[in-house]
């Protein structure tokens, strides 16, 4: 089995504080969809987390019934007052994925430690327009969370630009069945570093 990058959902997290984080993306429908293997993968890694997820009203179908997620917050034309609300969560962390002028005023007025996704917007128009390609050869939900694997708590939970190599169930083969969907995985995998072995109890599979 090959994937191009893996997020891992240890049994121990040691999270005293209950961590609150605001996801923004205002649409596109696509790319709204996109974003719910983060909202996994925190969820999973930091079970008691609060995710809270602001967009636009019209697409409010799409994250409505999404159980990851603890608040939803839907943007209509008065942004004043869903500043007011968000400013009221004093959010640990304010991952931004939309990345317009929007998105900015809003984490200017909140005032919150926060990231924003880098659409590559440069290496975008070089691709439409002359042919050269340096966009980087990752998939976008990998994009999606780097900002959350490099300045948050879950930095030692996720792994990117990782080849997995096997996975199986600790404690099982091929041959023993019985009580395998209750054991936990054991995950062999190639990085920089080189092999590593790692369980968890659950593998977001985005491939």
């Amino acid at each position: 089995m090959n994937y191009d990058w893996i997020s891992l959902c240890p049994f121990e997290f040691g999270f005293l504080h209950r961590m609150k984080i605001l996801i923004i993306r205002f649409s596109s429908i696509g790319d709204i969809v996109l974003t719910s293997p983060v909202i996994r993968c925190i969820k999973k890694q930091i079970p008691n987390a609060e995710i809270h997820y602001l967009t636009k009203d019209s697409y409010r179908d799409i994250i409505e019934y999404n159980p990851y997620i603890t608040k939803k917050y839907y943007l209509q034309n008065d942004l004043s007052t869903i500043v007011s609300a968000l400013k009221k969560e004093k959010y640990d962390f304010v991952l931004d994925l939309h990345n317009n002028q929007r998105s900015w005023l809003i984490k200017l007025m909140l005032r919150r430690r926060s990231d924003t996704f880098n659409k590559l917007n440069l290496e975008k128009w070089l691709l439409v327009n002359f042919k050269w390609n340096f966009l980087p050869d990752v998939h976008i939900v990998e994009r999606y969370l780097e900002p959350l694997a490099t300045r948050t708590a879950l930095a030692q939970h996720i792994r990117t630009s990782s080849r997995v190599t096997d996975i199986s169930r600790v404690g099982f083969d091929k041959l023993k069945s019985q009580g395998r969907e209750g054991a936990p995985f054991e995950i062999r995998y190639q990085n920089g570093k080189g092999p590593e072995v790692v369980r968890a109890d659950a593998v977001i599979d985005i491939s």
